[in-house]
């Protein structure tokens, strides 16, 4: 599945098309699809045991800490609203919001599609304002 807006073309992992790192990211896609859908910075569920007083074992999972936050670009001059984990939520805040972090972060880190036309979107802006 693909996903274009204008010129760019993104592909389900959220890596665009061409790139080097699409073939490895199409399976990380297929394992672990939630990260597509907001702001992750790497985090997945992940299981384990709880174990009772008594030694049980049981099966169980934790998930990641997903939070809906609206965060201003200032290059674009808008607002986001964004499914992030709040360690991405704690990143932004130290690189000095949105735009920053985005800018500083891999495109392969990155896997939501959105997030990469913001980031393409914010990097044209500063270039035109060069």
């Amino acid at each position: 599945c693909i996903t274009s807006v204008g010129k760019l073309r993104v592909e389900q992992g959220g890596i665009p098309s061409g790139t080097m790192r699409a073939a490895a990211a199409t399976w990380m896609s297929r394992w672990f699809q939630r990260g597509e859908r907001g702001l992750y910075g790497g985090t997945r569920t992940r299981f384990g045991n709880s174990v009772s007083h008594a030694g049980n074992r049981n099966r169980r999972t934790w998930k990641p800490n997903v939070q809906r936050k609206t965060f201003e670009s200032e290059a674009l001059q808008e607002t986001f609203t964004l499914r992030m984990t709040a360690r991405v939520i704690k990143t932004v805040e130290r690189y000095g919001g949105l735009d920053q972090y985005l800018l500083r972060t891999p495109d392969h880190k990155i896997r939501y599609p959105q997030a990469l036309l913001y980031k393409r979107a914010i990097r044209e802006r500063i270039k035109e304002q060069v």
